[in-house]
């Protein structure tokens, strides 16, 4: 349906997104959906850097667990292995030999009814820890008596006091019943570390040994990786089994607002990695060193892992501003060079389109557009309106015109496809011929059936009429000349008689003048029945059945033949009459009668018009 085209231009031109505010208001809101297309990449890119450097981190804690677990269970395991080999003899009965190994003897306790316990040790094990500056200590609870059994240098300064009032104070607040004592004493280059485990017990309730470690020591095998990566600022620090910090780094010896809070998440954490935003803001890593008696924590700032990524924070922060600068220059080049143009074209279209609108509207052939798919239909115009809703004869049934253009298959690009049809209306069934031009399109990104049609009746009915009167003319035509032929060959009948009757006159005995009345007579009677001949031959070549009748003859007869019939007509135009041939001429061969025919008319019109 074809709406009135002022009607419809006003109408979009007062749809408020042909207005320029419209267009300036669009421009700002892609202005800001890039801007935040832009800063949702830079975030995460930049989370994807923190992913990827905190990736970097667990890696390293993994590996720093990794060998500080092999250190101290190296440690534990000596520890335990010297214990189990502590026997309880008497040491006046203690004659065995032992030529690598040197015994160490502990007190004598009343559990052991005057035996005491000795610890032998060999050569190569007493150089290893004296290498490794490892001192063994025995310690006595019940007195508080304290010695080395093996003292790595002898010039080291000794802090055994200390170290029996700290053992004491630990297995007091220790619930891991005869498992393995970790603590520290010292500062500075004296700092050491010690592991205690009770020697026996039952027998020797309150006697424990233990070693003595250089803080040094346990710190290389702790931070062996992380010091190959300085730059990560990688912390450890040791825990209890009441999660108090046993050994750590400096700074967490601080009371501090913020280590507090990190030591009681650490000691409610379980084992594995953990991000602890506010008030904390760590990475760290915590696991188990032997038996759930403590734990090893590797931990990291949050500001150390930003200082990791700086050069990418840079980077992102650069792209961001840049990018909000070309948003900003692109979108204004934009609205100049694409928006406002684009808006007077869409002004320049609706007139197109109105334009279009009117030429369909006044076309005074009909035009229509049909969705090949569906069949639905898109464009048409006042003349197409009044002929689709006619009907054409499809395989004995009547279809509409629609249906019949459908059915005609096309393909696109093709050249249009053209033809007639007859076509019926609901209202009269007086038929009415239509010459259609179909074509397949594309429209609106959808295929389409552009159709052309115009209401060819009248022009028909003139063409059936005029191929009806040349039919008749024909018809006539071809009675005259059957009739023609007919009359002539009535004709030739008797004229046979009359020459026959001519020839036998001839015969007789004439006079002179009456032999030459005679003799016209016959060329007379002979020229009649040349004309009877060619009247035939006009019938024959009319049906197209004319041939030639090829034979020998004498062209010099044949030329005084035809020169005597005119002799008569010559005389009485007072025209002379010559005939002049070569008398040795051979015979010819061809058409004798067709020739004689063209050199009557030759001298005929000679005669008439000399």
């Amino acid at each position: 349906m074809i709406k009135h085209s002022h009607t419809h231009t006003q109408r979009l031109r007062n749809n408020w997104i042909f207005h320029p505010r419209f267009a300036y208001k669009l421009i700002g809101c892609l202005s800001m959906a890039f801007v935040l297309g832009v800063l949702g990449a830079v975030a995460m890119y930049l989370y994807a850097s923190v992913m990827s450097e905190t990736s970097e981190y667990r890696k390293n804690f993994n590996n720093g667990y990794t060998q500080s677990r092999d250190f101290f269970e190296k440690n534990e395991l000596l520890l335990a292995g010297m214990i189990k080999d502590v026997d309880f003899v008497s040491r006046s009965t203690d004659s065995v030999s032992h030529s690598e190994r040197k015994s160490f003897y502990f007190e004598s306790l009343p559990a052991l009814d005057g035996r005491k316990g000795v610890l032998r040790l060999s050569a190569q094990t007493r150089q290893e820890l004296r290498e490794s500056n490892v001192n063994i200590i025995y310690m006595d609870r019940t007195t508080g008596a304290a010695r080395y059994v093996l003292k790595s240098n002898p010039k080291q300064s000794d802090q055994l006091k200390a170290v029996s009032e700290k053992l004491s104070d630990v297995d007091a607040l220790s619930h891991a019943g005869n498992g393995p004592r970790v603590f520290q004493l010292g500062a500075g280059s004296e700092k050491k570390s010690y592991i205690f485990e009770p020697i026996s017990p039952r027998l020797m309730p309150n006697a424990w040994l233990g070693l003595e470690v250089p803080h040094a020591h346990v710190q290389a095998s702790i931070m062996t990786e992380m010091n190959a990566a300085p730059e990560l600022g990688i912390k450890y620090l040791i825990l209890d089994e009441n999660g108090r910090m046993v050994s750590g780094v400096p700074e967490l010896e601080l009371r501090s607002h913020r280590n507090n809070d990190f030591l009681q998440v650490l000691s409610r954490k379980g084992d594995g990695f953990a991000s602890y935003g506010a008030p904390v803001f760590k990475l760290s890593f915590k696991k188990e060193l032997g038996g759930r008696q403590r734990w090893i924590v590797y931990y990291a700032s949050y500001s150390d892992v930003l200082w990791q990524i700086r050069y990418s924070m840079v980077f992102g922060f650069l792209f961001f501003a840049v990018s909000v600068v070309s948003a900003f220059v692109v979108m204004r080049y934009v609205k100049h060079a694409v928006f406002l143009p684009a808006q007077e074209q869409a002004a320049q279209l609706i007139e197109r389109e109105a334009f279009n609108r009117t030429m369909l509207k006044l076309a005074p052939v009909g035009i229509c557009v049909f969705n090949r798919e569906s069949g639905a239909l898109l464009v048409q115009s006042e003349k197409a309106k009044a002929m689709l809703a006619s009907y054409v004869e499809m395989g004995g049934c009547r279809a509409s015109l629609r249906d019949f253009f459908m059915s005609i298959p096309l393909a696109e690009g093709e050249a249009p496809y053209r033809t007639g049809v007859t076509t019926f209306t609901t209202n009269e069934n007086t038929p009415r011929y239509i010459r259609i031009s179909l074509a397949e399109l594309q429209y609106n990104d959808q295929p389409v059936l552009f159709c052309s049609f115009v209401d060819d009746s009248e022009r028909r009915n003139a063409e059936l009429m005029q191929a009806s009167a040349k039919e008749a003319a024909d018809e006539a035509n071809a009675a005259k000349s059957t009739f023609l032929a007919m009359m002539s060959h009535e004709i030739r009948t008797p004229l046979y008689g009359v020459l026959g009757t001519l020839e036998l006159l001839a015969n007789t005995a004439l006079l002179p003048q009456q032999r030459g009345y005679l003799s016209t007579i016959e060329h007379s009677s002979s020229n009649l029945l040349h004309i009877i001949d060619d009247i035939l031959d006009f019938s024959k070549i009319e049906a197209s059945q004319l041939t030639l009748e090829l034979g020998q003859f004498n062209l010099i007869e044949l030329a005084q033949f035809v020169g005597k019939s005119f002799v008569s007509l010559a005389r009485k135009k007072g025209v002379e009459l010559y005939c002049c041939l070569q008398p040795d001429l051979p015979l010819f061969i061809g058409d004798r009668n067709r020739l004689q025919q063209v050199l009557n008319n030759l001298l005929s019109n000679a005669v008439k018009f000399t």
